[in-house]
């Protein structure tokens, strides 16, 4: 089973907000964002925790998403959105949060995308911000992806404030 999530950037003194949008059983997931000033990353995110039993995408080369993105951004191009992949390992995911599980991520544009997007699993990479905050051994840097426990998208780094919305279709 899965929990879906909304956070946004009012956990870190920031005044954006997250809500739910036309959330039908069986139909697309969708986040409703409003960006504000007030955090210097402005940001929403929507996310699929797995309950009782972590991923193990290692195996698979590929991942395939349908996923729309609407919203203003500061250099005036498509919305983009942030992809996580988020890794537990008993040796940094010991507290249990979301926020120490290591984030592998990737920035597109899915209105500059044909659809379905189609990444290879190589292309996710550990968030730098992420890795500057939990210096691991050398044999725990890099990618993991035996055990994600949560998957997100979120707003892109180029997020202007106004309403953005993030629908995944499947």
């Amino acid at each position: 089973t899965q929990r879906l999530q909304l956070t946004d950037d009012s956990s870190s003194g920031g005044a954006s907000r997250a809500e739910l949008a036309n959330a039908a059983a069986g139909g697309p997931v969708a986040m409703r964002c409003e960006i504000k000033h007030g955090f210097e990353w402005p940001y929403c995110e929507l996310q699929i925790e797995m309950l009782g039993r972590d991923l193990d995408v290692s195996r698979f080369s590929h991942l395939r998403l349908w996923l729309h993105a609407d919203g203003p951004t500061l250099d005036h191009g498509p919305a983009q959105v942030r992809v996580f992949l988020r890794n537990f390992h008993p040796a940094y995911s010991a507290k249990g949060g979301v926020v120490d599980l290591k984030p592998h991520e990737v920035v597109f544009a899915p209105g500059a995308q044909p659809q379905p997007v189609e990444f290879r699993l190589s292309q996710f990479m550990v968030s730098s911000w992420w890795a500057q905050s939990h210096p691991l051994p050398v044999e725990l840097m890099g990618p993991q992806l035996e055990r994600v426990r949560v998957f997100s998208i979120s707003t892109g780094g180029q997020a202007a404030p106004g309403m953005h919305l993030i629908r995944l279709e499947r």
